[in-house]
């Protein structure tokens, strides 16, 4: 017998057959035809669910062809005569359904650590393995070695051929709550914003989270998604909502006792530093992902400076008084100032309060700022301005008053001076044109730099852009401004005028009305334009529909799966080491063509014929490219590497970056 023959097994079948070795194969074995019901499954195994279904299908299969390779076995340790399944339950379920009395089996002698990475190993070659059941067969190979101090993830991705980043990723999953298993088990959640659910460790607010990514309910006052959360905005949301920075905390990080069970956050395991390889989407090393603790130290720092300035007879406002004082999270303190506050009145310019009283400055009162909780040193108000009315400062309301007044009246002033010096350039020049002279170049140079410099930020990339200058870089568009010659500058100021139409949004009415009336005139069809544009996404899509058609054409359905194990039997082979992709860079826009450009630039002496004779080759303007916000670039957190196999039916197909999604997600 060879481990190639195909066992055809009939409703009655002979007694087990006896058992041979084979020089090829590095792990003695024998194979045989044994009793279904004496083989019992193993309560190890990594894959918890089945599909009905499919096992129907995969009986119906087996009614017709039989098992064509043998199913995983070892002799039972503790029931003399039985066999326990190591690999192929899927085929032993359906073998029942299938009313088959006897399967063929390959029995092989393992302790149970070995059976136990066999059959990780083999159900890792699966496609329908779900991340928590791979995720509890990692955690169950951690906890059988627990007692071998060699054995621990880097071993275990060794191994298995997977990243360290993959294994501590998939483990994460395992910390997942119940509620939030079963919505990702039901699909509600991508293995990507799963593993950015399981990285809260607080209950309460892991299921906040889970419905917030599922729902896209928040409490924020503007989302411009509806329904559940794309991975990318997940992961914005959880930063911003699940995540703190140490450096803004109001006590030290660095004290221990503040939180009895937490010790120090420098070396807490919560903290994104102690854990970079299931971190690495988040930038700082000193970021708490315990938010419930942060806000337990903060309380317990807060209490003890409150105690400390009552044992020295300091005032401390807390609780309902002093929400009433700040009612608001950024408002001033009603009633009090803070000494170093500069004084709106004006009294003196640039001194505070500590700086105008010196000795004098009444003493401060403590308020605990309900909204931020720190506690902040105040002065009554009152006592304040009695204070710099000893000292001779007056600060009434009306004196305020007639100081603004005073002030107001000098700006009138300039503002007059200034409308009055227009009108009188308006008389001059209006003078000068009444008699045949146009404006000088010095005047159009001055028009093209203040237009320039009050385009806004949107537009400006695109107009710098057609002249080659570095739009960041001003001393560069000056210079670039000042060598205009006449017609060039008017043309700059026409691409000036038209580029607030080149913003297109979707709840935006605007026709670019300016911008079709030059291209006519000028010979530009924007309908060629925007053909060509189509045009060339319809080609840039092509090779990914295509891919798209072929994986589908590939892929089984989960009907017509037959768990016919073959090769996939034994471990999978060594995958390449990661390779790191080198960080994309921005190209330098290229400078305009002469010859593009040249059509439009009409110099007040030159022969206007030149931009007749290019009407045919100018070039339709390029479509403006869309601006993202610096938060839609921020990476996910390490769920898979380019290393790991795909996992299809986790596919994030509306992942938002250059790169495509890593495989599993």
């Amino acid at each position: 017998m060879t481990t190639e023959t195909m066992i055809a097994v009939p409703a009655e079948a002979p007694q087990p057959a006896d058992w041979e070795v084979t020089e090829e194969t590095p792990r003695e074995y024998r194979e045989a035809l044994y009793p279904r019901d004496d083989v019992i499954p193993s309560k190890t195994n990594p894959r918890k669910r089945f599909d009905q279904e499919a096992l129907q299908e995969l009986a119906g299969s087996l009614r017709k062809h039989g098992i064509l390779q043998p199913i995983l076995c070892r002799e039972h340790p503790t029931e003399a005569g039985k066999l326990e399944l190591i690999a192929g339950e899927r085929r032993w379920r359906a073998a029942g359904i299938a009313k088959l009395t006897h399967i063929p089996v390959r029995i092989i002698a393992v302790d149970d650590l070995e059976m136990l990475e066999l059959q990780v190993i083999e159900n890792l070659q699966r496609q329908d393995l779900h991340p928590i059941e791979e995720a509890e067969s990692y955690e169950a190979l951690l906890a059988a070695n627990k007692d071998n101090a060699d054995y621990g993830v880097n071993e275990m991705a060794v191994r298995l051929k997977k990243s360290r980043a993959y294994i501590y990723a998939r483990l994460k999953l395992c910390d997942l709550e119940p509620e939030a298993r079963t919505a990702f088990y039901e699909d509600k959640l991508t293995a990507s914003v799963a593993l950015l659910v399981a990285r809260i460790p607080v209950r309460e607010l892991q299921l906040k989270a889970l419905h917030e990514v599922t729902t896209g309910e928040t409490e924020a006052y503007y989302s411009d998604e509806d329904g559940p959360m794309s991975a990318r905005r997940a992961a914005e949301h959880i930063q911003e909502n699940y995540m703190l920075e140490l450096k803004r905390a109001v006590f030290p990080i660095a004290q221990a006792d503040l939180v009895a069970t937490a010790g120090p956050c420098t070396s807490c395991i919560k903290r994104t530093g102690a854990q970079p390889e299931l971190y690495s989407d988040v930038e700082s090393a000193d970021v708490c992902t315990d938010p419930t603790c942060f806000d337990q130290k903060k309380k317990a720092h807060i209490a003890r400076l409150a105690e400390a300035a009552e044992q020295t007879g300091q005032k401390v406002i807390r609780g309902e008084r002093a929400e009433k004082i700040f009612p608001y999270e950024h408002s001033s303190p009603r009633g009090y100032v803070k000494p170093d506050a500069t004084p709106w009145q004006h009294i003196t310019k640039g001194k505070t309060y500590a700086e105008i009283l010196g000795d004098d400055m009444p003493p401060a009162v403590m308020i605990e700022n309900p909204h931020s909780g720190e506690l902040i040193a105040v002065v009554p108000e009152k006592e304040v301005f009695k204070a710099l009315a000893d000292k001779g400062i007056k600060t009434s309301h009306e004196e305020h008053r007639e100081r603004v007044k005073k002030e107001e009246a000098k700006s009138k002033l300039e503002r007059d001076s200034r409308r009055a010096t227009l009108e009188s350039i308006h008389a001059a020049v209006s003078e000068r044109i009444s008699a045949g002279e146009t404006l000088k170049h010095e005047d159009l140079l001055m028009i093209a730099q203040a237009s320039m410099a009050r385009l806004w930020n949107d537009h400006r990339p695109t107009v710098c852009r057609l002249w080659g200058w570095d739009h960041k870089n001003h001393d560069e568009v000056r210079a670039g401004v000042d060598g205009l010659s006449a017609g060039q500058l008017a043309l700059l100021l026409m691409e000036i005028a038209i580029a607030p139409e080149l913003a297109v949004s979707s709840y935006s009415t605007n026709e670019p009305t300016y911008l079709v009336a030059t291209a006519e005139r000028y010979g530009v069809n924007p309908d060629a334009a925007k053909k060509a544009l189509r045009a060339e996404a319809r080609e840039k899509a092509k090779p990914k529909a295509q891919k798209a058609s072929k994986g589908a054409a590939k892929k089984p359905t989960a009907k017509g799966k037959v768990d016919q194990v073959g090769a996939a039997d034994s471990a999978p082979d060594a995958a390449p080491a990661p390779k790191k992709t080198a960080a994309r860079t921005k190209k330098a826009p290229p400078a305009p063509a002469a010859a593009d450009h040249a059509a439009h630039q009409v110099d007040g002496q030159a022969d206007t014929s030149a931009a007749t004779e290019n009407k045919a080759s100018a070039k339709p303007a390029k479509k403006p490219a869309k601006r993202t916000s610096k938060s839609a670039t921020a990476p996910l957190p390490p769920d898979d590497t380019a290393a790991d196999p795909p996992s299809a039916a986790y596919a994030n197909s509306y992942w938002p970056y250059p790169n495509p999604l890593p495989a599993g997600n």
